[in-house]
């Protein structure tokens, strides 16, 4: 399959690499968007391995389903995945809490990514998509999803919907909180950045903005 490989610092290739494997709990995801995270750009610029492919935010379909794979997952289902693959034998991972699993890998970063034709990914991980969206809408969900855990720890300190919040910075993080937090009442928030069509967006949702110069 045809992948896009980081083959040293700051140096991507269109390159031929081997369809990976699937065992018996693993799900074959063919990929249909991916969307570029920053932290996909640092890792361009200072790869943590070589070679490798990036890519953690994605949306894609069922190809092929391990022996064992869950059968509330089925070929065609339009799906994304949770990137942050446990090692499924600690005290978190039998809780499903796998974000605080000590021996995790990440996709694109220890194991490879979605910028590639196909991606294998134990069942775990994967988050079958029942909202009638579009496949790039979908690669956005891990992207939303940091901002929905934010709101609940904001939510988790009994603040109240008038709660000053400060959000330093508008790129596309802060401004999917901006998004987030305002969609569960939150009303008083200040975005401080350095981009006028960014500053407009978290205008456009009734917050206050700044400028850092």
């Amino acid at each position: 399959m045809i992948a896009l490989q980081i083959n040293s610092s700051n140096r991507m290739l269109y390159t031929e690499v081997a369809e990976p494997e699937l065992h018996e709990n693993d799900v074959r995801i063919k990929i249909k968007s991916s969307a570029i995270c920053g932290s996909d750009l640092r890792n361009i610029q200072e790869p943590r391995n070589l070679p490798q492919i990036p890519g953690h935010e994605c949306s894609g379909y069922v190809v092929e389903l391990g022996d064992n794979a869950s059968s509330n997952i089925k070929i065609g289902d339009m799906v994304t995945i949770f990137p942050m693959i446990g090692c499924m034998k600690c005290k978190h991972c039998k809780n499903k809490d796998y974000r605080e699993c000590e021996s995790k890998k990440s996709i694109g970063f220890d194991l490879p990514g979605t910028f590639s034709e196909e991606i294998v990914v134990n069942q775990h991980f994967v988050i079958p998509v029942k909202r009638d969206i579009t496949y790039d809408q979908a690669s956005l969900i891990e992207h939303l999803s940091c901002s929905y855990r934010l709101v609940m720890e904001v939510r988790e300190y009994s603040a109240s919907p008038d709660t000053p919040i400060l959000i330093i910075g508008d790129g596309p993080v802060a401004l999917s909180n901006v998004q987030m937090l305002t969609y569960f009442g939150y009303d008083n928030i200040t975005v401080i950045g350095k981009h006028d069509i960014r500053l407009n967006f978290a205008d456009n949702f009734g917050q206050s903005t700044g400028y850092l110069f």
